[in-house]
């Protein structure tokens, strides 16, 4: 309690731009569900399941936990989910400025930390019902607990059974923690540490893994995680796709560019040219190592493996890349210029992100627009829903309604006075249909940076011809 009390006076500053940070996303949460993920993740509140895809494979077990818990205090499914990425996002730049006063100093790290915060693809996912922002979180804290365990046996153990406990809350930050992990054991060079560390490791996985396969069982559970993997490299990889690594590496662009702003390019360009100038000292600082090797962790596969469709998927390149940004800053220029120049970036910043939460708090996504729409519009005892894109939603928010998936048929007896369909190829695919003809469309956008997975949405109103 007393460290607790000192750690507060002593980093007073840290704490109120942590709280604030808390208030503004709290101020601007969304009201919506609006991802596909988002729905699983609300549906898996009540009955989790992974063989329903509540939420998918790999699960997502210790965030589905920390979400029912918030949920027992708010008793709503979205804010539950909200207000934990809202707090995570928030509380996250804690080991961040942790990590980088370590390596540079208080004031960068203060300066860094902010910046961090205000950073809209951040921002805007800490307003939303994802589980990226306290996957984030859990990976920030266990890297600075590794890092300070390659001169600590208690910090590596922490940081090994934490790293574990993380791929339970998203299981896409494996490549960052192992490899880092990796790192650390092969530095310390001490077969009882990587004894211990690795038993650690595992039993974090333990933790939420047993539960996991006891309530899939073993078999179902192998089969689930093969077919995402299998989905993974089919859909998305380098190796199944036709574009090119050049194409993919445009594309990441693109999502920086649409995720972060121009405005932070600028800062990851400093960092460049500051350690294009300083090539060789890398190698021999095992901070610079470190936190390279961190980045490039998640680089490679998202390069060659991962999906490139929403920015979401580029943030865990932000916190490697606001130390790199740090280390320039501290070594480039004297302290009036940083702080100069980092006031002007936060500005920057922050209003574009505050844009965009305001944007975000205020529209209806395009993938719920439609579900309004029928509800007002239509009778659910005379409609009979195929969906695709629009499935979970129509199942979340219009459960009264009859919503098949994609292309599943049903008998004629069962085909109602009044069909609708969210993809215009079910008409010609569900025999069913057949003797049905489009009566009309109705079509439902919006901005594509606030609502990057889908930003435009279709239905189709049938009728029979006669």
């Amino acid at each position: 309690m007393k460290k607790t009390i000192r750690f507060v006076k002593r980093e007073r500053l840290l704490i109120f731009i942590v709280l604030l940070a808390l208030t503004l996303r709290l101020i601007f949460l969304s009201p919506w569900l609006e991802d596909w993920d988002s729905v699983q993740f609300a549906l898996a509140l009540k009955d989790f399941s992974i063989v329903k895809h509540q939420p998918h494979p790999p699960g997502y077990p210790l965030y589905i936990l920390l979400a029912r818990i918030f949920n027992l205090f708010f008793k709503n499914d979205t804010l539950a989910l909200t207000s934990l990425s809202a707090f995570f996002g928030s509380l996250s730049a804690l080991p961040l400025y942790l990590l980088i006063k370590d390596i540079v100093n208080k004031k960068i790290a203060l300066l860094s930390s902010i910046i961090f915060l205000v950073t809209p693809l951040h921002w805007n996912l800490s307003e939303v019902a994802l589980s990226n922002i306290p996957g984030m979180f859990f990976s920030i804290t266990s890297v600075y607990f590794l890092y300070k365990g390659r001169n600590s046996s208690k910090m590596l153990l922490l940081g090994s059974f934490l790293s574990g406990l993380t791929l339970g809350i998203r299981f896409a930050e494996y490549s960052t923690v192992i490899t880092l992990l990796v790192l650390i054991l092969l530095t310390r060079k001490k077969l009882s540490d990587s004894i211990k560390s690795v038993s650690y490791f595992v039993m974090g996985i333990l933790v939420w893994l047993i539960p996991l396969i006891l309530d899939t069982g073993f078999k179902t559970f192998i089969l689930l995680y093969k077919n995402q993997v299998d989905y993974i490299l089919n859909h998305d990889s380098l190796f199944t796709q036709s574009s090119s690594i050049i194409e993919r590496l445009m594309r990441i662009k693109w999502l920086f560019v649409t995720g972060y702003s121009p405005y932070f390019l600028i800062t990851v360009l400093i960092a460049v040219i500051y350690f294009l100038g300083n090539y060789r000292k890398i190698t021999k600082n095992n901070n610079l190592l470190f936190i390279l090797v961190w980045l490039i962790s998640y680089l490679v596969p998202l390069i060659f493996i991962y999906n490139l469709e929403v920015p979401r998927h580029v943030l865990p390149l932000l916190p490697p890349l606001i130390i790199l940004f740090a280390i320039s800053l501290k070594n480039l220029w004297r302290w009036k210029i940083v702080k100069l120049y980092c006031i002007v970036t936060i500005t920057l910043l922050f209003s574009v992100a505050l844009k965009e939460v305001q944007l975000i708090h205020t529209l209806t996504p395009p993938t719920v627009t439609p579900v309004l729409y029928v509800k007002e519009n239509f009778n659910p005892k005379e409609t009979i829903l195929f969906t695709t894109f629009t499935y979970r939603h129509f199942q979340y928010y219009a459960p009264g309604f009859v919503n098949y998936w994609g292309g599943k048929d049903v008998s004629n007896n069962t085909v109602s006075k009044n069909v609708i369909i969210d993809y215009i190829r079910l008409a010609g695919e569900i025999p069913s249909l057949a003797k049905y003809k489009i009566k009309f469309e109705k079509n439902f956008t919006g901005p594509s940076n606030i609502f990057p997975r889908q930003s435009n949405a279709n239905l189709y109103i049938l009728e029979k011809d006669n």
